[in-house]
């Protein structure tokens, strides 16, 4: 926070964020990103609990609860010399390990379906489109090695693309190489059913099961099949 005059442009007295938080809780969401300076300001905040605006001659007492998140490991980032030992060890009085979202599959098409209600809201007048079965199977076969934030990306970026009601597969776009969550369900990229090289690796990937080969691809089974022969590719022997 600053005191009006306290630099050009400075037209009023503002509040800072741990002063506005005060008697309440702050939370520093990736606090492993803060410089080694602002760092050392942090720790004589949480110890002294004091701030003073920029132009002020007094500091104002606080009473805030800080909880602090990273997507780093922070005992690592000391050791690294990139984390202040005594900010660390400040902070980590209670610890929660959050699993990556890779290992919460049961979250995945739930957080889906309200990032898409609320991309919906700004880009569809709040008709939020549904997910088809293949595309939530999608969803659940990728690795998510962005957590959270690619989720939302991901789904963002589907609802802006899709133009009817229901969510394919083509539509959802990975920005990075996926890594397998289970052997059986290996998806790299949205496959496209006009390419033979994704014709065979859907059915890979379904071991041979023309079915879900051809709703992973957001086709019917009989134009899988038509497909196939049409580039004279050699149909699977499991049948489905």
């Amino acid at each position: 926070g600053h005191e009006k005059g306290a630099f050009t442009g400075a037209v009023e007295m503002q509040r800072g964020l741990i002063e506005t938080a005060d008697t309440g809780t702050l939370f520093l969401d990736e606090v492993a990103e803060l410089p080694l300076e602002l760092q050392a300001k942090l720790l004589r905040v949480i110890e002294d609990r004091i701030v003073t605006r920029v132009g002020a001659v007094q500091g104002q007492k606080v009473d805030v609860r800080f909880i602090a998140a990273s997507n780093e490991q922070l005992r690592q980032c000391v050791d690294a010399g990139r984390f202040r030992a005594d900010l660390y060890y400040r902070l980590a009085a209670v610890t929660l390990e959050i699993p990556p979202l890779r290992e919460r599959v049961s979250e995945i098409e739930p957080l889906a379906e309200l990032f898409a209600m609320r991309a919906a809201e700004s880009t569809r007048s709040g008709e939020s489109p549904a997910f088809s079965a293949a595309a939530r199977e999608r969803l659940r076969a990728y690795a998510w090695p962005g957590n959270i934030r690619q989720l939302r990306n991901v789904v963002e970026r589907a609802v802006m693309l899709c133009e009817g009601p229901v969510i394919e597969p083509a539509q959802l776009v990975f920005d990075e190489p996926p890594r397998p969550a289970a052997p059986e369900s290996v998806v790299d990229r949205p496959l496209d059913a006009s390419v033979p090289d994704d014709l065979l690796a859907a059915l890979a990937q379904c071991a041979g099961n023309q079915t879900r080969a051809a709703r992973m691809l957001g086709i019917s089974r009989n134009t899988l099949l038509a497909r196939l022969d049409q580039f004279n590719l050699p149909r699977p022997r499991k049948k489905g």
